[in-house]
């Protein structure tokens, strides 16, 4: 729920407790979790136009979504 909220009243804030989210799910081996909430990070880099190619103006966000993900 709270993050619900913060997704749309706060934007870099859900990002950055997302990743911190991500990063203990990945340290607690709950690898579903973790690909829900990368594939929502990645979703939220993408043009809103164009939903298959990346903001380009989101590139250190994209950074480490990547970085996780690998």
């Amino acid at each position: 729920m709270t993050l619900s909220i913060l997704k749309t009243n706060n934007e870099r804030l859900w990002f950055n407790l997302c990743l911190r989210l991500g990063n203990i799910y990945l340290d607690q081996g709950y690898y579903e979790e973790l690909d829900k909430i990368l594939t929502e990070l990645k979703d939220n880099c993408k043009l809103p136009n164009d939903p298959h190619n990346f903001d380009q103006s989101k590139g250190n966000e994209l950074l480490k979504v990547f970085a996780l993900e690998i």
